[in-house]
Order: C-alpha cells, then sequence, then structure tokens
C-alpha cells in the first residue's frame, strides 16, 4: 500500500511539473513571447534587446484584439468589446532575456 500511494505522488508531482514547465518550454522552443502560465494569473514573456516587458505584452494582446488604454507605473490597462482588462507588474515574469535564462545573460 505504501508503494502504491508513492507512485500515485510521484506521478502527481510530475504531471504538476510538466504542466507548470510547459509554458516555460514553450518560450524557450517556439517564437512566442507571452505565455499564460497554467493555474496561475500570470504571464511569462521573452524579451529583446531594447524591448520591456511591457512592450511585449502589449503587442502579445494587441494579436487578440485587446486596445491598450493606459499604462501606469505599475500596470497596463486594456479594453475589449467594453471589456476591461488590467495587468500589473507583477503579473508579468520575464524568464528569457535577449535568448538567455534571465539573470544568466
Amino acid at each position: 500500500m505504501k508503494k502504491l500511494l508513492l507512485y500515485v505522488t510521484i506521478f502527481s508531482a510530475s504531471i504538476m511539473l510538466v504542466l507548470f514547465l510547459y509554458p516555460v518550454g514553450k518560450l524557450l522552443f517556439t517564437e512566442v513571447k507571452v505565455v499564460e502560465a497554467t493555474f496561475l494569473d500570470v504571464y511569462y514573456a521573452q524579451v529583446g534587446e531594447g524591448e520591456t516587458e511591457f512592450d511585449v505584452f502589449k503587442e502579445y494582446m494587441e494579436e487578440q484584439g485587446w486596445i491598450e488604454v493606459e499604462r501606469l507605473g505599475s500596470g497596463q490597462h486594456f479594453e475589449r468589446d467594453g471589456n476591461t482588462f488590467f495587468i500589473h507588474s507583477t503579473d508579468i515574469k520575464t524568464i528569457f532575456k535577449n535568448g538567455w535564462l534571465n539573470g544568466f545573460g
């Protein structure tokens, strides 16, 4: 019975790890610059030379039909079809910068 519990725990942990690492892999192995984290209200970004998280996120939102209404020091405000969306600067995490893992390049 203990082995079964151990296997179930390892399997569950593996699934959670894959789900949380999938967005990072998508940034690394594709051309996308922004992905939404699984199960979290956080976005992971990949920025290039001279870009900021806000610039990259604005591009991402405009591709989905949102219009940036206002950029504040702590976030961005978007509108689309009467709906509003506000993202705080802490909700956008830079994972890769200039092709390198942030903090290592």
